[in-house]
């Protein structure tokens, strides 16, 4: 697998921006192509199934005004990811139950987020950071 940068074009709505990064592989019978926000969407979604996470973190000032304006989702900005070919770097923010072993659940993030993104998307894991934003009571 190997990152390609596509040409950049203007970007419909609803649409993935010409200029992400996708992963590019091919086989006998075409090329396989997966776009950064699908391997971002795998990440949030494992990072999410994880007992005492309550969710992704965006709370900050600026997430408030970007939220305020629409820039981006707030998983967008939780998640930040690089890839040089097939090895992902991985940063996550989350929020976490008040409680809750910070070093374990931090653990079983990344390894969560490690299995899931290998099993879906074939990539293989170098680093995953895990930065605890917020620690939040129970309803």
């Amino acid at each position: 697998m190997a990152i390609k940068q596509e040409k950049k074009t203007k970007k419909a709505p609803g649409k993935v921006p010409a200029s992400s990064n996708i992963i590019e592989n091919s086989n006998k019978y075409g090329i396989i192509k997966i776009y950064e926000n699908v391997i971002i969407e795998v990440i949030k979604k494992a990072v999410c199934s994880v007992e005492g996470v309550t969710k992704l973190s965006g709370r900050t000032f600026v997430d408030s005004i970007a939220n305020l304006i629409g820039s981006q989702k707030t998983s967008d900005r939780a998640i930040a990811i690089n890839i040089t070919g097939n090895i992902l770097t991985a940063e996550v923010k989350v929020n976490m139950l008040y409680g809750e072993h910070i070093p374990e659940i931090a653990a079983k993030v990344q390894n969560t987020v490690s299995d899931e993104v290998k099993r879906i998307t074939g990539l293989t894991v170098a680093k995953i950071d895990v930065i605890i934003q917020e620690i939040e009571k129970a309803d």
